[in-house]
């Protein structure tokens, strides 16, 4: 999954982190505003009528993760079987060396590895034996917490590695090489939404399984000129929503030494101590002044005014908005034009566990509410939230000179 390029070989590094994900997840409600937070439930995609593969795993035990693996292995290769001629104009050649399966304390060598130890946690692709090999106790491990279908997206991001292989790497950049593969994954994931034949998963199971692939995402500090660099969690994300969204021609268009990364190194000692994030209490001030610059110049070409809205603890009770008690944790005010939010139980949980871009993401989602109000928006429910994520999305996206003049250096 992670990996590094060795004499021709590619050789997954191991995976950081494998700690719970606490997820604060966005309820629909009819504030659209409302945040919950829980431990995500995570999709298996799985068909229970399905006949199990027979796909041939060398080394299997014959159990439930060495099956999972045929069945996300074949339903994978099928699919690029069929869809390679219409995307490169050329038959797919099947795996010459097949697919491996081993755990970390056996004697027997690993292939393009060696010693079983040195392979331990992985799941990789590897160019000069052309085969896919996997720790199946590490699978097991992430099949049991994020689900099985999280383990089908890791074999479809290796296999591909293997197009790579038949069609030509994007760049000598192992991170465009790697989010290339996140894109192919996200073709094939597409097709795995409208059915393949032993999985279908459904949006929302999607949503679940993104989260916890974002465990693959490189540490916080690191740069997209590495040696080893994978991407960010925007990076891995983007890139295979770009396969999700437009198909293997987007990830052979949109993959080269010119795709901007979001990955961005420490620049001193105290940014490293901080993580790279701003001090909490600097969070929501900071959060208001960007958030209202940018709906500011955002509105401009519609010919819509924007009124700056100011933000607001709601740790001494929540206040009433429009003669209404409210007992959402984050939400916008229109008849006082404040963005209230609970400050312990919830921005500062997320900056803690994710950092400051956390807070901004939480208090955008209502700053955006007041944007969709100015433009008349009529859609509600799922299509308006969706719209406001958008917009907060739109926000990360811009450059910080260009949403909040004031802020750049």
């Amino acid at each position: 999954m992670l990996s590094t390029h060795d004499h021709g070989r590619r050789r997954p590094g191991r995976v950081a982190g494998l700690a719970a994900v606490i997820c604060f997840v966005m309820a629909i409600a009819a504030s659209c505003t409302t945040v919950i937070q829980g431990t995500a439930t995570y999709g298996t995609g799985m068909k229970s009528d399905a006949p199990p593969s027979t796909l041939k795993i060398t080394d299997s035990d014959g159990g439930k993760i060495d099956q999972l693996a045929a069945n996300s292995l074949d339903d994978i290769m099928s699919f690029w079987k069929d869809q390679f001629g219409q995307d490169f104009g050329k038959t797919m050649k099947p795996l010459a060396g097949g697919i491996y399966s081993y755990t970390s304390d056996q004697s027997k060598q690993v292939p393009c590895v060696g010693n079983a130890k040195e392979a331990a946690g992985n799941a990789f692709y590897c160019p000069s034996g052309d085969l896919v090999a996997y720790d199946r106790d590490f699978l097991g491990s992430l099949a049991k917490q994020y689900g099985s279908f999280l383990v089908t997206l890791v074999f479809a991001h290796e296999f591909g590695h293997a197009i790579q292989a038949r069609v030509g790497e994007p760049s000598n950049k192992t991170i465009v090489v790697e989010t290339q593969a996140d894109c192919f994954a996200g073709v094939f994931v597409k097709q795995a939404t409208k059915g393949t034949p032993h999985f279908k998963i459904t949006s929302k199971e999607l949503d679940s399984v993104l989260a916890g692939y974002l465990l693959f995402s490189d540490a916080p500090g690191g740069t997209s000129a590495g040696s080893n660099s994978h991407g960010s969690g925007f990076d891995r994300i983007s890139a295979f929503q770009d396969g999700f969204s437009g198909g293997a021609k987007t990830c052979t268009s949109q993959f080269n030494n010119q795709r901007v990364f979001t990955e961005i190194p420490y620049q001193s000692a105290n940014d490293q101590a901080q993580k790279g994030n701003q001090p909490y209490g600097d969070t929501a001030p900071g959060a208001n002044k960007e958030f209202n610059a940018f709906f500011k110049v955002l509105l401009q070409p519609s010919g819509k005014s924007w009124k700056d809205l100011s933000v607001q603890s709601t740790d001494n009770g929540s206040p009433a908005c429009n003669s209404k008690k409210q007992s959402d944790q984050v939400f916008y005010c229109q008849k006082d034009m404040t963005v209230y939010y609970a400050d312990k139980s919830v921005t500062k949980q997320a900056y803690d566990k994710y950092g400051d871009f956390a807070v901004y993401e939480l208090l955008g989602i209502p700053f955006a509410e007041a944007a969709l109000d100015n433009l008349g928006t009529k859609a509600q429910g799922a299509e308006r939230l969706s719209q406001a994520i958008c917009l907060t999305g739109a926000f990360a996206e811009t450059p910080s000179d260009v949403r909040s003049p004031a802020r750049a250096p």
